[in-house]
């Protein structure tokens, strides 16, 4: 038996088994395919309940997702990045004045409608035309600040202030916050990040305000001075978000699990989870990640930078630099419920392979996104190396009796846009490399079941500017197999053995 037949045996019971539990476990699944049948003709087959029908409506959902990525993107994309060679500039300074400007907006506002101190800090993300437009200008600061919607692309803020009652911390929900939210959603300002952090003090120190204004990280300057600090969240990007700074317990579960120090994370704006808390490693405060008392995903970002990094390098190596963004998502299908009470010694430093094959012990979902200029050819034989050493990544294996290439499902995709641009892409997909801070939502149908049961995309700004932006193929290569079985293939059996037009078979 071929090394392609045992993959396809073992991908049909894999799909078998999955639509059993689901059929088993979630009647509201059930329910809902039912729904379907009698509306989508997919289901209407003599056949009853195919898989047939299920592939391709998982295929309709993927279509969809891009479909919603276009009609809610286009227009802020190409506003961004209509001139690419923006995207290289620094226009940090017109930033930070525009920032100071837009702050004592913000605090007027506020000023004549509260009865306690506070203070704003504004860090925006600005649309890079109207930046050149200053630079250049054509307008005054306040001019572009006047047309928000033309000129803020994230309208984010810290507003820290002081009350004597608990009672008063939640003023985020209060009239004042969220009338202000809807008015800038009025204005037509779609994306915003509002952080407010409050200090509870019966006697209010006013000297601490001042001290804490003129740090550089207020909230770090509160969290040294233990300051009894409540923070909120109001964010297009997630529901509102109570977080005690005082993480009952979590920390310390953390600690005795991984032998490191852990501290609460700060939301930033790609975080989307509502039912978590977030920490960060006192060793390597970069990687944050969501926490509860029923698990934490520390595990999953180390080996998701782990991946980045190692593909990075072999990408690098192989002559395709800059020519191809990629991702590599975490996830433990085929582990046992046990494994996640596993403890181990982070304070060890292991290399990535270490990582990628024993301290994280579940598959990975791979995708390249080769991107091309039009009409030029594809390189199989870089494709070919490539490939045969991101499998040659693993040594051992998640299951007894199988192959230990199994743990990785390598999906190669193609599209087309101009060089500068191609830059870009590769630069987007290295700021978002780590996306699985968060846990996903349920699946809302056995159609979801499908079309995640490899996640081949997440809705990062790289994969918003794809689908905007750049023209896609309509096939993609998965190559299977251990490094020897690749590198054996001639390049025309390469090409011919893995294109295909289908995720799922």
């Amino acid at each position: 038996m071929t090394d392609e037949q045992k993959q396809n045996i073992f991908k049909t019971i894999r799909i078998s088994i999955m639509v059993i539990a689901v059929i088993i476990i979630c009647s509201r699944v059930w329910q809902f395919t039912q729904a379907l049948r009698s509306q989508d003709s997919l289901y209407t087959t003599d056949e009853g309940f195919g898989v047939s029908g299920l592939v391709d409506r998982a295929e309709d959902v993927a279509d969809a997702q891009v479909d919603e990525s276009l009609v809610k993107y286009t227009k802020d994309i190409n506003w961004e990045y209509g001139d690419p060679s923006l995207y290289y500039e620094d226009f940090s300074d017109i930033e930070k004045a525009l920032d100071e400007k837009s702050n004592e907006i913000t605090e007027a506002y506020f000023k004549p409608k509260v009865d306690f101190p506070f203070y704003f800090k504004t860090k925006n993300q600005y649309y890079l035309p109207v930046l050149k437009e200053i630079r250049d200008g054509k307008i005054s600061m306040e001019e572009a600040l006047e047309d928000p919607a033309r000129t803020i692309r994230i309208l984010s803020f810290d507003m820290y202030y002081w009350v004597t009652n608990p009672d008063r911390q939640n003023f985020a929900y209060n009239d004042i916050a969220s009338e202000y939210y809807i008015i800038q959603r009025t204005k037509g300002i779609n994306g915003c990040f509002y952080k407010f952090y409050c200090v509870i003090d019966e006697n209010i120190n006013f000297k601490e305000i001042e001290e804490s204004q003129n740090a550089e990280s207020p909230i770090q300057y509160l969290i040294d001075n233990n300051a009894k600090l409540y923070t909120r969240v109001m964010s297009d990007n997630m529901d509102g978000y109570f977080c005690y700074y005082d993480d009952n317990g979590l920390g310390n579960f953390l600690k005795n699990k991984y032998n490191q120090e852990f501290k609460p994370a700060f939301f930033e704006y790609s975080f989307k989870e509502d039912r978590a808390k977030y920490y960060y490693s006192v060793s390597d405060p970069s990687l944050k990640f969501a926490a509860t008392d029923y698990g934490d995903l520390y595990l999953a970002v180390l080996a998701q930078r782990a991946m980045y990094e190692e593909i990075d390098k072999i990408i690098e190596e192989e002559g395709y630099g800059g020519q191809i963004a990629h991702m590599s998502i975490p996830n433990k299908d085929n582990l046992e419920m046990g494994d996640e009470n596993k403890h181990y010694d982070m304070s060890q430093k292991y290399d990535n392979r270490t990582i990628v094959n024993e301290v994280y012990d579940g598959g990975y979902d791979t995708s390249l996104l080769l991107l091309l200029e039009e009409k030029e050819e594809i390189d199989y034989a870089k494709l070919q190396k490539i490939s045969a050493r991101i499998q040659d990544l693993f040594y051992t294996n998640v299951a007894e009796d199988e192959e230990i290439w199994y743990r990785s499902e390598l999906f190669i995709y193609f599209y087309t846009l101009p060089k500068i641009e191609q830059k870009i892409v590769v630069d987007l997909f290295r700021r978002d490399m780590i996306t699985e801070t968060f846990f996903r939502g349920m699946t809302e149908s056995i159609a979801d079941i499908y079309v995640n049961m490899y996640i081949v995309r997440v809705e990062t700004e790289g994969f918003h500017y794809l689908d905007v932006r750049a023209k896609k193929t309509e096939f993609f290569l998965d190559p299977l197999g251990d490094f020897e079985t690749l590198m054996s293939l001639s390049k025309r059996d390469f090409e011919d053995r893995f294109k295909t037009t289908r995720l799922i078979y």
